[in-house]
């Protein structure tokens, strides 16, 4: 490695100091890119272009984990949100992607939950209050705007006891374009030769619809601000891909 990154955990977000999260969740983000490493099957085999940084080194005194510094390039993010955007096809193959690696993720989560490696994941603390930390924001969220629905409490309650005590499946649980690099051939923008998945502090065992709903409400944010046919172009590719995949039918009604 010709340079490499040093991920320093503060007992914070990094852009909001008053939302607490704890420090420990670096040893889940180091053990997960490891595993992932470990069943390249997930990622598609040697040959696929889905991948994540290589875990180096983690210190438990220091809170730090060294990681392969994989390059200098845009996340998908920059790339939805650029004038022109990115390209249908690329977006549609990105979508593609990612739907078959998250199957296969939520696949060997199953298959492998007693495994210790696996089962580890399930002790993920911080990444299940994280969650609902962030649950518990959507009814004041929703009342800025005027929308004062008597379901949600609801909702929020089953989405809670959900990500707090399920054992469905392992879980990125933070997949979204922010968290997404693209790898475009120099030259070519539109030839797609990898990505890669980066923040896994969050990964814990959990229902399969946060991941499945996670990247559906990025997708949906993206066709509605940014580019229709983008956004929507890339969700039904997601989709197709993941229920291609999966061992399991999906519960549209919890995901949509």
């Amino acid at each position: 490695h010709t340079s490499i990154i040093l991920k320093h955990a503060q007992p914070h977000m990094s852009t909001d100091e008053d939302f607490k999260i704890g420090v420990e969740r670096s040893v889940y983000e180091y053990q997960a890119i490891k595993l992932m490493m470990a069943n390249r099957e997930v990622l598609g085999g040697v040959d696929g272009i889905v991948s994540v940084p290589e875990g180096l080194n983690y210190d438990l005194e220091n809170n730090a984990l060294i990681m392969q510094d994989v390059g200098k390039m845009k996340t998908l993010l920059d790339y939805v949100t650029a004038k022109p955007p990115l390209a249908t096809d690329i977006a549609r193959l990105v979508g593609t992607e990612i739907g078959g690696f998250v199957a296969r993720l939520h696949n060997i989560g199953r298959e492998r939950r007693d495994d210790p490696e696996f089962k580890f994941f399930s002790g993920n603390i911080v990444g299940r209050t994280t969650s609902d930390q962030l649950y518990q924001t959507i009814i004041p969220n929703a009342a800025k705007y005027g929308v004062d629905d008597p379901l949600l409490p609801t909702v929020v309650k089953d989405l809670v006891d959900d990500v707090m005590h399920s054992e469905e499946t392992l879980v990125m649980a933070d997949l979204w374009s922010g968290n997404i690099l693209l790898q475009l051939e120099e030259g070519n923008p539109s030839k797609l030769q990898k990505i890669y998945i980066l923040d896994w502090e969050l990964c814990k065992y959990g229902p399969a619809s946060l991941d499945l709903g996670y990247f559906l409400g990025d997708c949906y944010l993206i066709s509605r601000f940014q580019d229709e046919q983008v956004g929507t172009t890339m969700r039904q590719a997601y989709l197709q891909s993941y229920a291609r995949t999966s061992k399991h039918s999906i519960n549209y009604a919890k995901v949509t």
